[in-house]
């Protein structure tokens, strides 16, 4: 069962990673003679806070809050307009955190994928070696608790049907690429910080009250990562 959930999770990273490049190939056209990099890709690792499973339960029932736990993640950009402050992201990030559930401890396998915009709030240029960002987006983020069965936790008025699910979701963050003095293959690389909501539009988790969804959870990033840049016009 854990092979076969490994083996789900991996081919779904797969997948983000293939949509990624299919979104940098695809990309709008822009201006040839732009003075910046047009195209970056790359990963993130960093820390992860997941708030209540079931935000607003009613009376003493028990929290379903998450440990705090890593996140991976894989991405590319692709930058527009004549000083390339405008761009679009398409990215994945995986993350397995705990939490206390009727059996006992339970894992949750969280894999998310969203396309947003990036603004970026100076322009890049010759002697810019930070470049401070703020971004956008909308995604799904696919929830397996690995239940396998319908289970009832009456402590925490919670129930779920022993399934995986799909939840929209929407993205917000700022952050910073800053140039470090490695290059990959000839290619510049930079360093980004970035910290980010990814909010769902509600709980994979149901009361067991009334079988109402519980409301959003956010996930709050902290993420370092490397990307390479590339397609410097001259």
């Amino acid at each position: 069962m854990r092979r076969h959930f490994l083996s789900s999770a991996a081919h779904r990273m797969a997948g983000i990673s293939a949509l990624v490049v299919m979104g940098l190939a695809v990309g709008l056209p822009g201006d040839a003679d732009a003075q910046y990099h047009r195209y970056a890709a790359g990963f993130t690792a960093g820390g992860s806070l997941i708030t209540d499973l079931n935000p607003g339960a009613p009376g003493d029932a028990l929290s379903l809050t998450p440990d705090a736990g890593f996140v991976l993640g894989l991405h590319g950009d692709r930058w527009y307009g004549p000083e390339g402050r405008f761009g679009i992201r398409y990215q994945g990030a995986y993350q397995r955190p705990t939490f206390d559930w009727a059996q006992g401890e339970r894992r949750i396998g969280a894999l998310s994928a969203d396309v947003g915009a990036l603004i970026r709030l100076t322009p890049p240029g010759n002697d810019a070696t930070a470049l401070p960002f703020i971004t956008g987006g909308f995604g799904g983020l696919w929830y397996d608790l690995g239940t396998g069965d319908p289970t009832t936790f009456e402590d925490a008025d919670a129930f779920h049907d022993g399934g995986s699910r799909v939840l929209p979701l929407l993205m917000v963050g700022a952050g910073v690429d800053v140039d470090v003095p490695w290059d990959w293959q000839g290619a510049p690389v930079r360093l980004r910080v970035e910290v980010s909501d990814h909010m769902t539009f509600g709980s994979p988790i149901r009361q067991a009250s009334d079988g109402t969804r519980y409301g959003q959870v956010h996930h709050f990033r902290l993420s370092l990562g490397l990307h390479s840049i590339f397609d410097l016009r001259r």
